[in-house]
C-alpha cells in the first residue's frame, strides 16, 4: 500500500494523546474544518504507539489555512463578530458537558460529536489566525483584533487538555476505536476483535485525505510510519534521527524567563 505523500511533509508535533482523539483530529481537518469554516487541509497522518503520537501534515495546507483564517478575520466583520465569541459559548459548552457526564453513552454520543467539531473548528480558527498575523508582522496594525484573538485563545486554552483527560479517564473502553467503532460499540455492543485491538495497542498508523481513510495496526503501521518519517527526514538530509553531542548541562538549572513573541525582539533576552 502505498499512501500519497506531500513533498513538504513535515512533524507538526509529536506528543502523548489517545488513539481515539487523534482519530477525531484526522476526520476534523479533512471533513469538519471545510464544513464549518470553508477551508481545511489536503491530506494528515498519524503515528500511535504506547500512548506517544506523531502527526504529520504538510507545510504549504498549513500556511494555506493559517492565511485563510486571518483573512476571514482580517476582511470579514461578520466573522470577526462571530468566531471568538462562538468559540467561548462552545467551551463554556464542553467544559460543561464533561464535568456532567461520566462517559460517552447513546443519549449523549450525537451531541458528544457535533460539539467537538465545532469546537475544534473555531479552535483552530482563532489560534492559527492569531499565530498568523504575529509571523507576518501584521499583529501591531490589528491591535483590536489581536486583543480579541488573545482573549479567546487564553478562555479556551483547558478545553483540548480537558477534554482529551476525560477521553483517557472516562473512557477507557473506546480508547482503541474509531468514531464509527465507537459508535457502534456504545449503541450496539460490536467491536474489532480482540486480535484487532492488541495490534492497535502495539502501534496505529492513521491517514486521511479527501477520498481516503486507512488504517494501519501493529507491524503495518509501524512500518509505514518509518516510510513518512524517512521522508520527512530526506528533506534535509538527514542520515539519521538523532542529534549528538556533549551536554551543557548534568542536572537542573533556573534563570529567568522572558516572553518573546516575534523573532525581531530576540535581543530581548538577556545573559543569564
Amino acid at each position: 500500500m502505498r499512501l500519497k505523500i506531500p513533498k513538504d511533509l513535515h512533524i507538526a508535533w509529536e506528543r502523548d494523546f489517545s488513539f481515539l482523539g487523534c482519530y477525531l483530529i484526522g476526520r476534523q481537518h479533512l471533513h469538519d474544518l471545510k464544513k464549518i469554516l470553508g477551508k481545511g487541509y489536503s491530506m494528515c497522518a498519524f503515528f500511535y504507539q504506547s500512548g506517544q503520537v506523531k502527526f504529520y501534515r504538510s507545510e504549504a495546507d498549513e500556511n494555506e489555512f493559517d492565511k485563510y483564517v486571518a483573512e476571514r478575520f482580517l476582511k470579514d466583520k461578520k466573522f470577526f463578530n462571530f468566531a471568538p465569541k462562538r468559540l467561548r459559548e462552545l467551551t463554556d459548552q464542553l467544559e460543561e458537558f464533561l464535568a456532567k457526564e461520566s462517559g460517552l453513552t447513546k443519549l449523549n454520543i450525537g451531541k458528544f460529536w457535533n460539539l467537538v467539531d465545532e469546537h475544534f473548528a473555531y479552535h483552530l480558527a482563532v489560534f492559527w489566525a492569531a499565530d498568523y498575523l504575529v509571523r507576518n508582522n501584521l499583529d501591531d496594525k490589528n491591535k483590536k483584533l489581536m486583543v480579541v484573538l488573545r482573549k479567546a485563545r487564553v478562555y479556551n486554552e483547558r478545553a483540548l487538555p480537558d477534554l482529551e483527560k476525560w477521553l483517557v479517564n472516562k473512557n477507557q473502553r473506546c480508547l482503541l476505536l474509531t468514531k464509527d467503532e465507537c459508535e457502534n460499540f456504545i449503541i450496539d455492543g460490536i467491536k474489532p476483535s480482540s486480535v484487532e485491538l492488541k495490534k492497535r495497542q502495539k502501534a496505529m498508523f492513521m491517514y486521511f485525505d479527501s477520498s481516503s481513510e486507512i488504517l494501519l495496526s501493529g507491524k503495518k503501521a509501524i512500518e509505514q510510519n518509518k516510510i513518512f518519517e524517512n521522508f520527512f527526514l530526506s528533506r534535509f538530509n538527514l542520515k539519521s534521527k538523532l542529534l549528538k553531542g556533549i551536554g551543557v548541562s548534568s542536572g537542573k538549572t533556573e534563570g529567568r524567563a522572558r516572553l518573546i513573541e516575534k523573532f525581531q525582539d530576540f535581543n530581548k533576552v538577556k545573559k543569564g
